[in-house]
């Protein structure tokens, strides 16, 4: 509980400093997180989209319904998939980084040393990164579902014959823009969950190897196990 108590008011320090964060200085954390984090999404996206048109094309195989595969593998993507590639890999490429960073500074004497400019090394540091993992969680999202429905309509066309015309209509019925926007509220609280854990762990990290070591080890353990609870729960909200 206490542990939970500290990082409520960690997240009211974050948001009380926001209007006060250098846009310059955030807009270049945001810009680093997104050109590292691309080839990733791009990667798991592609696996995972195959994966999912692959699991739902031989199951419909069976009675003969191949065809509504590019239907059920858009619905899961829309609703399921998508924010979870959004977030899971922004949050295991950037956001590994940037508790070691944050650990890292502390360790070494940085955060003391960027108060003697004067400078508020809370604001300078933990901020910026805080929002542009929430902002880099929300803007792959779109990107994310492209490349998982993408690459699950061209296995579904090439492998299993299913006609293009039949994939396009399957992809049109699966989803609307009520499910868009509910994808980019998961994103929204997964982000700002995962930028929480990773900051506030990286914040608070015990000095040396170690202590930098179990900050990453619960900042991505912990963000994973709420990012799985966040989007099932939102799921069970919207869609029961």
């Amino acid at each position: 509980m206490k542990t939970a108590g500290d990082m409520f008011l960690f997240l009211i320090r974050v948001i009380r400093k926001t209007p006060r964060i250098d846009i310059f200085h955030f807009l270049a954390i945001l810009g680093e997180i997104m050109i590292e984090s691309l080839p990733v999404i791009l990667i798991f996206g592609v696996s995972i989209g195959a994966s999912i048109g692959l699991q739902f094309v031989i199951s419909l195989k069976v009675v003969g319904a191949e065809s509504m595969s590019p239907y059920f593998s858009g619905m899961a993507i829309l609703r399921e998939i998508g924010p979870m590639v959004a977030g899971s890999q922004v949050l295991i490429r950037s956001g590994t980084r940037i508790v070691s960073q944050i650990a890292s500074m502390k360790d070494r004497g940085i955060l003391t040393a960027i108060e003697v400019f004067p400078l508020d090394s809370f604001l300078f540091v933990v901020v910026p990164r805080f929002w542009a993992i929430v902002i880099a969680t929300f803007l792959y999202l779109p990107i994310a579902n492209a490349v998982c429905i993408l690459s699950s309509a061209f296995l579904t066309a090439n492998l299993f014959g299913v006609s293009w015309g039949e994939i396009w209509s399957g992809l049109e019925k699966s989803g609307d823009i009520i499910d868009i926007l509910i994808g980019f509220l998961k994103c929204g609280i997964i982000g700002i969950s995962n930028a929480l854990f990773v900051t506030y762990y990286g914040w608070t990290a015990k000095e040396g190897a170690e202590g930098t070591s179990k900050a990453m080890q619960k900042a991505i353990s912990y963000s994973v196990v709420y990012a799985i609870a966040i989007n099932y729960s939102i799921s069970l909200i919207f869609y029961e």
